[in-house]
């Protein structure tokens, strides 16, 4: 089982305090979902879990985004990709409830199959509840990752600020965020 890095967690403590004592008193419960998509992305994705967002890019470019269109021709609540002001690039869609997966699970059923019972539903959400969170975890370890990798090719190469930008201004499509 995975633990805690304590480093992380006494740096947003307090961020992470607010949406746990809103979980607890039924906050949560109570709230619009899409009322809080800005703030979770912003407060967890941005700040603890440090993609750039539009208002903190770098060289012109972020990772983080909300409201994204993704290629099954949906929408996503955010995304983690490659945004500057002339391309958008979503790696990895962010939806914050369940109801987007059971509808994609649906979609994805052959349409003469059995309707999902209430208990297969229930199944399929508590599935998305238990697994989503691991997901995003191992991807943002991923990205961190491929971002540690990219600085120490850079470095190794002795590449200058002008090679990089070339370099990000002729970038294939598949490029870790932030290098």
């Amino acid at each position: 089982m995975a633990t805690l890095d304590q480093s992380l967690y006494g740096r947003h403590k307090k961020t992470v305090a607010v949406w746990l004592e809103h979980l607890r008193s039924g906050a949560l419960d109570e709230a619009k979902e899409t009322s809080l998509h800005g703030e979770f992305l912003h407060g967890v994705f941005g700040d603890i879990l440090g993609y750039a967002t539009f208002g903190r890019a770098r060289d012109g470019q972020w990772e983080l985004g909300a409201e994204k269109s993704v290629v099954s021709g949906g929408s996503a609540d955010g995304a983690i990709g490659f945004f500057s002001k002339s391309h958008s690039r979503v790696v990895a869609p962010i939806d914050l409830g369940s109801d987007a997966f059971v509808l994609e699970v649906k979609k994805r059923r052959p349409k003469k199959g059995a309707a999902l019972s209430p208990a297969g539903l229930k199944a399929l959400r508590d599935l998305f509840e238990a697994e989503a969170p691991k997901i995003v975890e191992k991807r943002a370890r991923i990205l961190d990752l491929e971002r540690t990798i990219a600085a120490a090719v850079h470095e190794a190469y002795g590449l200058t600020a002008e090679d990089l930008e070339l370099l990000r201004a002729t970038q294939p499509p598949r490029m870790p965020p932030g290098w």
